[in-house]
């Protein structure tokens, strides 16, 4: 599996929960602390998804989930067919 998106799931968790805690900007060394990664890491993940922190501020929550969310493919419905998986009723 690829690592960096296998952490960007892990951020959006810690995004997700920094939010229901009321909070709406968030720093990498604060993403990193709570994923055990380090601030550069987080940055360097995040660069792809094309959202930038703020000196001050660091990172808009809100902003942040909405294009990890597209970023990832969050919400697309996927059809799938499973074959040989044996009787799953």
């Amino acid at each position: 599996m690829n690592y960096s998106i296998e952490r960007l799931i892990y951020y959006r968790r810690v995004l997700q929960q920094a939010l229901e805690l009321g909070r709406e900007y968030i720093f990498s060394h604060d993403i990193a602390e709570r994923a055990g990664a380090t601030s550069e890491q987080v940055r360097r993940d995040l660069m792809p998804v094309g959202v930038k922190g703020h000196r001050r501020n660091g990172y808009d929550i809100k902003d942040l989930l909405e294009k990890l969310d597209d970023y990832l493919g969050a919400g697309q419905r996927i059809c799938m067919v499973l074959v040989g998986v044996g009787n799953l009723g």
